[in-house]
């Protein structure tokens, strides 16, 4: 297998939970805005935002929301 065939597989992602970011994900489920969380957890709303563009997170603040919605009907 050359180099080639290597380059196409998809990156593994760097992203690791830990408390803050658990945090973050549920509060933006609830509906908090960037910046509420941000200040919340002691980051910056871009941090959040670098956050919300890893697959990993959105998918879980997606899936959270979903559970959000269920449990308040």
């Amino acid at each position: 297998m050359g180099l080639s065939a290597v380059k196409n597989f998809p990156k593994t992602s760097s992203f690791k939970w830990n408390p803050e970011r658990s945090t973050a994900a549920v509060m933006l489920a609830e509906g908090y805005t960037y910046q509420a969380v941000a200040s919340e957890i002691g980051k910056t709303k871009r941090t959040i935002t670098q956050w919300m563009s890893e697959v990993e997170f959105s998918s879980e603040v997606d899936r959270l929301s979903l559970m959000v919605g269920i449990a308040s009907k």
